[in-house]
């Protein structure tokens, strides 16, 4: 029975210092947390020689690089300008159309009254003529 105990304090003392181990291991360390990328407690990052850009990125690159942001914000720019050039062309379109269709509609009403109006004088006059 001793025996017994010894082997479960062992296996149990034994289990509890593997546990241990596996938390520590698997802790973050002095002062990281998930928010900081690896490396980033290291220091000051540079790029080779000293210089402020990363190895193989040079000011020629970058120069280029913020050239085609800004042509492509250009384009941008215009294609919008296109688009709503467009779409006040299509606006005023539709307001001439519909100028010229309530035009059209008013000609016709009034052509309609003037016949109207012929037709009773002509029964006023044939009214008098009989």
């Amino acid at each position: 029975m001793k025996t017994q105990i010894l082997k479960l304090s062992i296996i149990l003392l034994s289990s509890i210092f593997l546990l241990s181990t596996m938390a520590l291991a698997g802790g973050k360390g002095k002062g990281k947390s998930k928010s900081t990328p690896p490396g980033w407690e290291q220091g000051e990052k540079t790029g080779w020689k000293g210089e402020n850009t990363p190895p193989g990125l040079t000011e020629e690159k970058l120069g280029k690089k913020q050239k085609a942001k800004m042509n492509k914000g250009h384009q941008n720019e215009a294609a919008e300008n296109e688009s709503k050039k467009a779409k006040a062309e299509n606006e005023s379109k539709k307001q001439k159309e519909k100028y010229e269709s309530e035009l059209e509609t008013e000609k016709e009403k009034r052509e309609a009254e003037l016949e109207t109006e012929k037709e009773k004088i002509k029964t006023r006059t044939k009214k008098k003529d009989s």
